[in-house]
């Protein structure tokens, strides 16, 4: 009798909510993306990317990764932002970051402006569908994650791979 009349506190309530995913979430100008972190491979300084002439204007350049050659796309151009380093023959800055992602034996770097934090997402704040990716040009954002007040778009690894592939199809 007294456990059902027992009150749940609301740090207990947060901890008997299940856990749906852990991302890493950055910025692109003033708004907060997330990405899973089954992806992330590494986070690492934006130094040292080469311009590729005759390449999709999606992809900012190469990197050299421990001596492997990744490809690093902006994601600001592959979310049709405005990029200030388009055009640019080489990138070296301190101020932004390369988020390098293993997908499916495939290894590519992401250029974002700035890391924010690691988030543990749980289920309730998590609002996807399919409604939400049809807003989404090229519907590589499958949802919003509510979390302290701040809506943060969620990039489905899925459809951002898709997203590229197809690009490289075009080219």
């Amino acid at each position: 009798m007294e456990i059902r009349n027992k009150r749940v506190s609301a740090e207990e309530t947060t901890v008997l909510q299940k856990v749906l995913m852990q991302c890493i979430s950055f910025s692109l100008g003033e708004q907060l993306y997330a990405l899973s972190m089954d992806a992330v491979e590494s986070i690492l300084f934006a130094r040292k990317i080469f311009l590729l002439p005759n390449t999709h204007d999606k992809l900012l350049g190469v990197y050299n990764l421990r001596g492997n050659i990744i490809p690093v796309y902006s994601l600001r151009r592959l979310l049709s932002l405005s990029d200030p380093y388009q055009g640019s023959r080489i990138v070296d800055e301190d101020d932004r970051y390369v988020i390098v992602v293993k997908y499916q034996r495939n290894t590519f770097g992401l250029m974002v402006d700035t890391i924010y934090k690691h988030l543990e997402v749980l289920e309730n704040e998590f609002q996807g569908g399919d409604h939400i990716a049809r807003w989404s040009e090229h519907a590589v954002v499958s949802g919003v994650i509510l979390k302290q007040e701040q809506e943060i778009l969620f990039i489905d690894m899925d459809r951002l791979f898709l997203y590229i592939s197809s690009l490289q199809e075009k080219k």
